[in-house]
């Protein structure tokens, strides 16, 4: 099972050779000895899907049961024939199927008697058959809740290998019913456990059985050979695509165990000089806890000693592994659970620390290897970034949540002002509440347009730190791509290389949008007429429409020349009439206007299509915020933070599936600072 030997079912290796200790036993007549050897081919068999070898080493292991008596060995022969006759019933005549089922019940009612005395140890056992023989019989209802059953009670009394085969079953029985999605979550559990029993062969057979259900094999002994690239990328993906914390630690933490061989896990990180756990999941007790903001001194459960080692020098801690540096054995947690594998790793960002990743498996040692700790290092660059903005973006909503609580308290307290000093005297208290409200909705405005410029602002920050930590190494890794996808002996992997040049390219486009946000972005302010820039591109938004089976038309009054950025000018155009033409999917026209009213300039772009739901009007300059599938947000905050820095306003109007009005209003006084 453990991949050990060409054969997977040969027990023969270094320690053991099974034809010559058949030999001996039968010469001594060890007849437990035997039954050891024999129901160990019928497991081997039944888990490699040889049914009738399992069978007929099955009646090997009956015929020498006298010698194991009173050994643990009976129940699990029985357990194995229940389950080995049910696997070969759908292949018999109707007459043999009544056997097998007559033959399965006996056994289960001796599994029933074991599993009233010790249900720690049978229980499972028992479940696992009662949802085989429901299987077979059409109760499907019921083999539900019986794989479930056997799976929870294999989990709770800590039976690995059989709690793998459990899902492994279940994941069978969801197959033949159709249910791809089930059949697949089922088998994935399964491989799981296998890995953490260290069954590499079974993990290799169902890797090769169901290899849609599966990406390139990680076992947790043998990564360096099965480390998938795409896998890294969609990992890296997956952390980077997250802004809202508490969505961003769960993303990280799940990408972590998964993909790393670990079983838990605690993100720990650097808040004003102290370290909080913040996220902690257990994939094995399946427990997840978020946000949890708990001062590192009050866990008894995370190695307190190697996290403030990490924290303090930013050093990796691996054990096994090469210690000198740091002692453990006076360490509570470690000196009381004493983990198999652990590994510490500081999340840095700009040579500062961030915070401290710490991952630990239970089951098997030496799970951190090299190449494991490599992988993670590179997840755990991109998490810095992912963090710092995730923070940055918290912080901007626990503003704006006090903003909010801070005007519901204002009003609470003038109208109960205002209730004090006027009660009994209903004329004169309309009176004054008339006089408070434009005073209140002046106030709410005015916080709205402050939320919005410090959401800006926080973005600013972002942009600046994208650019500096990712866009330059980008470059670097682009051009090896490119490099690599050249190579002679590499031809095989070229539609690899170009999914990974075409997401690199894809995120450069979006630092690019973020670029755009940053509030010292240099401008080029010309004196510039805005139909000149129109005229300018329409040939360029004209082949936009004409692949959207759309028409763009231009209606340009005579208008006075603005102080504008004209690069600027042309992106809030772009974005604005692509927005439209993506809220067009049948086509549709597409109306550019401009024209002078008194000291102002307008631009308007009007489109016919599916409109702006009520409830998204006011989330459409917020970065982020997106309808589309595979929009970023950014597009109208962009065109929100251009229209700021020429003192330009923009606002749109819009109804559901009658089309949008974007304008923009122009200063002609406007002048740079």
């Amino acid at each position: 099972m453990q991949g050990k030997t060409k054969d997977p079912l040969k027990l023969t290796g270094d320690l053991c050779d099974e034809d010559k200790m058949l030999s001996t036993m039968q010469n001594i007549g060890d007849l437990l000895g035997m039954v050891f050897l024999f129901l160990s081919k019928m497991i081997l068999n039944y888990h490699f899907r040889n049914y009738s070898a399992a069978l007929r080493f099955g009646e090997k292991v009956k015929a020498n049961l006298a010698g194991a008596s009173a050994t643990i060995d009976i129940a699990i022969y029985y357990f194995y024939d229940s389950l080995t006759r049910l696997a070969l019933y759908s292949i018999r005549s109707d007459a043999e199927k009544k056997v097998i089922l007559k033959k399965v019940n006996k056994n289960q009612r001796m599994m029933s008697i074991w599993s009233e005395f010790s249900p720690f140890n049978f229980l499972h056992k028992f479940y696992l058959v009662e949802a085989e023989i429901c299987r077979v019989t059409g109760k499907f209802f019921e083999a539900r809740k019986h794989y479930d059953k056997a799976i929870g009670l294999a989990k709770e009394n800590e039976y690995l290998n059989e709690e793998a085969l459990a899902y492994e079953l279940a994941g069978n029985f969801y197959l033949s019913d159709g249910r791809k999605n089930s059949a697949k979550a089922y088998f994935r559990e399964a491989r799981y456990r296998y890995q953490l029993w260290g069954a590499k062969a079974k993990v290799n057979e169902l890797e090769d059985k169901y290899p849609k259900f599966f990406m390139k094999s990680r076992n947790l002994q043998d990564i360096s050979k099965n480390i998938d690239l795409l896998t890294i990328i969609k990992a890296s993906q997956a952390i980077s695509s997250e802004i809202n914390l508490e969505t961003l630690l769960n993303r990280l933490m799940t990408v972590m165990l998964e993909n790393m061989g670990a079983q838990r896990g605690f993100l720990i990180l650097k808040q004003e000089d102290e370290l909080l756990i913040e996220a902690y999941v257990d994939k094995e007790w399946e427990e997840e806890k978020l946000l949890i903001a708990m001062p590192l001194d009050k866990c008894e459960s995370i190695p307190k000693t190697v996290i403030r080692f990490t924290a303090r020098t930013g050093e990796n801690v691996v054990f096994p592994g090469n210690l000198q540096k740091l002692s453990i054995d006076n360490d509570p947690y470690i000196s009381a659970n004493k983990p198999k594998s652990f590994f510490s790793t500081a999340i840095i960002l700009k040579n500062e620390l961030k915070g401290v990743l710490y991952l630990e498996n239970n089951l098997a040692e030496n799970v951190f290897s090299p190449d494991r700790v490599k992988v993670i290092e590179l997840l755990s660059a991109q998490a810095a970034i992912s963090l710092e903005n995730a923070l940055l973006y918290n912080t901007l909503e626990q503003k704006e949540a006090a903003l909010a609580a801070f005007l519901d308290q204002l009003k609470m307290d003038l109208n109960s002002f205002a209730q004090a000093m006027y009660d009994g005297r209903a004329l004169e208290f309309n009176s004054e509440i008339a006089e408070l409200t434009p005073i209140l909705k002046y106030i709410s405005k005015q916080t709205e347009k402050m939320t919005h410029l410090d959401r800006l602002n926080i973005i600013c920050e972002m942009a600046a730190g994208i650019a500096h930590e990712v866009r330059n190494p980008m470059t670097t890794v682009r051009g090896l791509l490119q490099f690599l996808e050249n190579k002679q002996e590499l031809t095989g992997h070229r539609d690899k290389f170009e999914l990974m040049i075409n997401e690199i390219d894809r995120a450069n486009s979006i630092i690019t949008e973020f670029l755009s946000l940053a509030k010292n972005k240099v401008m080029d302010f010309t004196e510039s007429n805005l139909n000149d820039i129109i005229r300018d591109i329409y040939p360029l938004l004209q082949a936009d429409a004409l692949r959207n089976n759309s028409e763009i038309v231009i209606t340009l009054e005579n208008i006075p020349n603005l102080i504008l950025d004209r690069n600027s000018i042309r992106q809030i155009i772009f974005n604005i009439v692509r927005n439209g033409l993506d809220a067009m999917p049948g086509g549709g026209l597409i109306d550019i206007k401009t024209w002078a009213s008194g000291s102002k300039v307008l631009l308007v772009v009007k489109d016919c299509g599916i409109g702006i739901l009520p409830e998204n009007k006011g989330n459409l300059w917020k970065p982020f915020f997106t309808t589309k599938d595979n929009g970023t947000g950014l597009g109208l905050a962009v065109c929100y933070r251009i229209a700021q820095r020429h003192g330009a306003t923009i606002t749109v109007e819009s109804e559901p599936q009658k089309g949008t009005v974007f304008t923009v209003e122009f200063n002609q006084n406007f002048s740079p600072l």
